[in-house]
This record gives structure tokens, sequence and C-alpha cells, in this order.
């Protein structure tokens, strides 16, 4: 059994026309998303630092994980500029683009691509609304986690180090997946 993400680009030209990129192996699911299968596991609490860098104590509620239907810039697949290396205890992009960069909503899939293949899906659609290109260097992906005292507190997952640009007034779709093969 393999369990590996993905990422990718989608440009669109002036026309609409899909543009794809290939699929990147991003290998970059960092501390959190580990702390919270594993408080799930235990039904218990551990502690995880949230996207504000401040150390929670989690619950184990059924809305952990959540990647919530929204155009929030501080929830599901996010960007960035940042060029760090990741690292295991990443708790948010280095540098977030909020900026003249219009997020749009987080779909969210589950998939059987083949019989020996499960994924999940998420991708999301970012429009540059500068007079110039935007870089992107890292990507992410924010859900919401429970908490014991705080109530819900969003956590970074997943921090990629991926090299896209976004032309002025263009729209580029980025495409994140967890996929497990046996």
């Amino acid at each position: 059994m393999k369990i590996q993400t993905y990422m990718r680009a989608v440009h669109f030209s002036r026309s609409g026309k899909e543009l794809p990129g290939r699929w990147k192996k991003t290998n970059s699911l960092v501390d959190a998303f580990l702390i919270l299968i594993y408080t799930h596991m235990i039904q218990g609490a551990c502690n995880i630092k949230d996207t504000g860098g401040v150390v929670r104590v989690t619950s184990y509620l059924a809305s952990d994980f959540q990647i919530i239907y929204s155009t929030a810039t501080t929830a599901g697949l996010v960007v960035g500029s940042g060029t760090t290396p990741v690292d295991l205890l990443d708790y948010k992009l280095q540098t977030q683009i909020t900026t003249n960069l219009t997020h749009d909503y987080n779909i969210r899939a589950y998939n059987y691509p083949a019989a020996n293949i499960a994924e999940i899906e998420i991708k999301r659609n970012f429009t540059n609304t500068s007079g110039s290109t935007i870089a992107i260097h890292e990507a992410a992906i924010y859900g919401l986690v429970n908490t014991v005292t705080f109530g819900q507190t969003q956590c970074c997952f997943d921090r990629t180090l991926f090299e896209a640009s976004i032309l002025a007034g263009h729209t580029v779709r980025f495409e994140w997946r967890l996929r497990i093969t046996v």
C-alpha cells in the first residue's frame, strides 16, 4: 500500500479552455495531519498548533478535518509566495497571498479512479485581479479542527512548494489529491 499526495495547476486560455499541468508528487503532509488522526484513534486530546501559531488542545469531533465550501482565504486550498523548505512542524504557509487574488469556492470530492485506488481531491480557482503576474511558490491545505476550550480553529495539514504563475486577469485552478493505492 502507498499513500501519496499530488498537486497541479490548471491554467485557462482566454477562451476558457483548460490547459492542465502535470501532477507533481508533493510528500508534504505535516505533523497536524497525523496528530488529528491520532486524536480520533485514541478518542482523546492532543496539542496541535493552529495557523496563527497558537498551540490548542484538540477534541475528537466529527467535523475535524473539515474543508469548508467557502471563498474564505483562511480555509481549504490556499497559496503563497514562501520558498523555505517544507518542515514536518510547519503550521501555515510561509507567506500567504490574499491581496489581488480572488479565492473561489473549495470543491471537494472522493473518487475511485481505479479498482485499487481511492483518493480525496480538493480544487480551487484563483483569479489574479492585479495588473501584473503573481508568482505562486507554495500551496497548503487548511482545515477546521475542534479544540477543547477554543472551539473551531484552522490548522495546516499539508504544505507544498509548488511553482506556478498567474498572469494578470487570468484564472488558475490548483488541484490537490491524497491518494491511497493498494
